[in-house]
């Protein structure tokens, strides 16, 4: 398997922009660890393309998923994770065959698969080097199926696949779902939670993690995104419907509990944009954006999850970026979902040491038979240090880097291989050098020297105090006889040496100052220079 405790992981500690500059280079891969898989949901909006037109459009939407702008790292530095499924809706059967080859061609560590039905509003793409197809099922629309809709003659369907996560063999269950924009047409207008109803009823003799991704055309809040966008105002019926039902499965809607859970702005969590411009709640005229692709998680815990910009958008709506093909008028809705794994451990404890030595610590996990440890470096991504037996619980990272702050985190693994949510980071600054000199007064090789003089010596970093003695500044002159006088610590990073007698004329004088410590035990350099003193 290419997946793997060794692989490269991505963090979902800290949301970054969703904005995006296009750039040549596509950024770095990275993979979903064992026990843990990445889904995706878009809308591609490309029932209707057709000829040589649908090769393109089917190019973008690939390209625009490879290049998406943001990561799981908790830094700014791209990278992507390729999705283990894809749940793509308003696409033809045809057109997702091109699409799934285009995705072979963009990730070549994956092997993407349609799997389950194609004659559904919503097909499931999975990576088959990833997954293996179980099963799948089909069903019709509560309404859909009685009244030819506007938006789409004939049976409305869905479906749900079962998948097996192939590193640790555990099962659960996708549902792809494209409820209708619009119920009018039927003559019942309680269509959309008698939808909601009937997906929870299909679902719910699921065993093992289930997640419903998909279009679910309405928001989750009474008010509008521009008049309410952290949706703090009331749920409606249908979100409550799933999130707290009055009996079986409750799932969580994977953006609003990430957000909730990490106390982070709901603003740019929209998924779709108007064509035209309307009068908004605010009062203003402008194309209003609304929050309508979901991800549903349920028996499962998430890892992370996002709304992606894909780059076709400005910050201001009805806005675009020059050159950038428009796909689609919906954003990508990303999740990562632990299957299978303990639970989250605490953050590492990290003491810096002399020699940039890190020491670490934590506390033992529930089901823990390993431990990863990750690392990173200054503005980069998280990368795997090293794995641990599930009964180590301090490491020595030795490979630190002066200077540079570092964020460790640490996640278990159990016994199946499945790798739990990893911890909240825990930062330090690594200092591997002791204090050293970078000025002195007088300088060296200083001429015209006042023979009443005090010595300053100034340092880049606090000195700390037990390591300075009376020994730690020693003038002498030219014939080696040392005078007396008084070591003193003006400031954390300035000494000085007070000589007990004045200096005699046109004399050269040296000055040895020894190696003094920091606060956690580094010693710098020792120095010497000379000066010369002048007639007065």
């Amino acid at each position: 398997m290419r997946k793997g405790v060794t692989a490269l992981l991505l963090f979902a500690f800290a949301l970054a922009a969703n904005t995006v500059a296009v750039t040549a280079a596509p950024p770095p891969i990275q993979i979903t660890p064992p026990g843990q898989i990445s889904i995706v949901t878009i809308n591609a909006r490309q029932h209707r393309t057709l000829g040589i037109k649908r090769f393109q459009a089917m190019f973008e939407l690939s390209k625009a998923l490879r290049d998406r702008p943001t990561a799981f790292d908790g830094g700014p530095q791209r990278a992507t994770m390729p999705p283990d499924v894809i749940v793509v809706s308003e696409i033809t059967p045809s057109n997702a065959e091109i699409f799934e080859r285009q995705l072979r061609q963009r990730f070549d560590q994956a092997d993407y698969r349609i799997v389950g039905a194609t004659d559904t509003k919503a097909f499931v793409i999975a990576d088959t080097f990833e997954l293996q197809s179980v099963s799948h099922a089909v069903w019709e629309d509560e309404c859909a199926n009685q009244r030819v809709l506007r938006d789409q003659p004939g049976v409305r369907r869905y479906q749900q696949v079962r998948l097996k996560e192939l590193d640790t063999g555990t099962d659960f269950t996708v549902a792809a779902i494209h409820l209708a924009k619009n119920y009018t047409f039927t003559g019942e207008r309680d269509c959309h939670l008698r939808n909601i109803q009937k997906i929870r009823g299909q679902l719910e003799r699921e065993q093992g993690p289930v997640l419903i991704a998909g279009d679910f055309n309405k928001r989750s809040v009474e008010v509008e995104r521009e008049c309410d966008p952290e949706e703090a105002s009331s749920p409606l019926q249908w979100w409550s419907e799933l999130v707290t039902p009055s009996n079986g499965r409750a799932y969580v809607d994977a953006i609003k509990f990430w957000h909730l859970q990490h106390r982070t702005t709901m603003s740019e969590e929209w998924t779709h944009e108007q064509k035209s411009e309307r009068t908004l709640c605010t009062g203003f005229s402008g194309r209003a954006r609304t929050r309508i692709d979901y991800i549903f998680v349920g028996d499962a815990v998430v890892a992370g999850a996002h709304t992606d910009h894909p780059g076709w958008a400005g910050p201001q709506p009805g806005t675009r970026n020059k050159g950038v093909y428009k796909y689609s008028d919906h954003r990508f809705v990303w999740a990562r979902v632990v299957l299978t794994g303990p639970s989250k451990p605490n953050p590492p404890t990290s003491n810096p040491g002399p020699g940039g030595i890190v020491s670490l610590s934590w506390g033992a996990t529930d089901g823990a038979g390993a431990y990863v440890l990750f690392r990173a470096i200054g503005r980069q991504p998280y990368s795997i240090l090293t794995q641990l037996p599930g009964d180590t619980f301090t490491f020595e990272d030795r490979t630190a880097v002066h200077g540079k702050r570092h964020r460790y985190a640490i996640a278990a693994v159990g016994s199946n291989g499945g790798q739990g949510q990893e911890s909240r980071g825990t930062f330090v600054l690594v200092d591997a050098f002791g204090p050293r000199i970078i000025a002195t007064r007088p300088h060296s090789g200083a001429t015209g020297v006042q023979r009443r003089l005090r010595i300053v010596v100034y340092y880049d970093e606090r000195v700390e105090p037990a390591s300075v003695t009376p020994d730690t500044i020693a003038l002498f002159t030219s014939r080696g006889r040392r005078i007396s006088g008084v070591v003193s610590q003006l400031r954390g990073d300035i000494l000085a040496f007070d000589p007990s007698e004045r200096l005699d004329k046109r004399k050269v004088y040296a000055v040895q100052v020894q190696a003094v410590a920091d606060a956690i035990g580094n010693f710098g350099r020792g120095y010497s220079f000379q000066f010369t003193t002048g007639r007065r």
